[in-house]
């Protein structure tokens, strides 16, 4: 390896990743998901190591890089639920960007898991709104920035006591549920 080094091979290769990744590909979401079985690895054994900064910061994001179909793939995995996007716009208010519904959840406001995929997904598909729902139920969330959180489940409707950023929602305590998002006492200590 340090031979490698020493002859600017770890640079060269990068340069060639990123010619070969470079966001102005038309293809470039096929390339990277070919490519990342080999640049992981290669970015963790130091065999590709980029001299230039930009060149280092668009290899990690092709090594990190997930589309649609990856998402809900690595969420069946994390967390046994199968997740489905609805970006029509024609079903929902004002503000929100899509839907997620989720199949397998206990329910959206008790399961510890639901906080977690929430999370997940403004890491993987940041937004200012969108309604989470449980596939097969009328129960749904609605989240939107700055606004108050609805919640219809079980026929019962639920309007959370203070408004809410949507970015609050990207790092929720271990081992809450979205119920803490309804009560009063719980809001209270948050911003004691």
């Amino acid at each position: 390896m340090a031979d490698l080094r020493e002859h600017g091979a770890t640079d060269n290769v990068a340069f060639l990743l990123y010619d070969a990744l470079r966001p102005e590909r038309g293809d470039r979401n096929r390339r990277v998901l070919q490519w990342q079985p080999i640049l992981i690895p290669a970015l963790a054994y130091g065999v590709v190591e980029p001299l230039q900064e930009e060149i280092l910061v668009e290899l990690q994001w092709v090594a990190e890089f997930v589309n649609e179909a990856g998402w809900c793939q690595r969420i069946k995995h994390q967390y046994g639920v199968e997740v489905e996007f609805s970006d029509r716009r024609e079903g929902l208010s004002s503000g929100y960007e899509f839907s997620l519904s989720i199949k397998g959840l206990q329910g959206l406001l008790t399961d510890p898991r639901a906080p977690q995929i929430v999370a997940s997904l403004l890491k993987f598909r940041p937004c200012t709104g969108f309604v989470l729902a449980l596939t097969g139920s009328t129960d749904r969330i609605s989240f939107r920035n700055g606004g108050f959180v609805y919640a219809k489940v079980g026929g019962t409707v639920l309007k959370s006591p203070t408004t809410i950023e949507v970015t609050r929602l990207a790092a929720p305590p271990q081992g809450s549920s979205l119920s803490v998002l309804f009560d009063r006492t719980a809001d209270a200590r948050d911003t004691a």
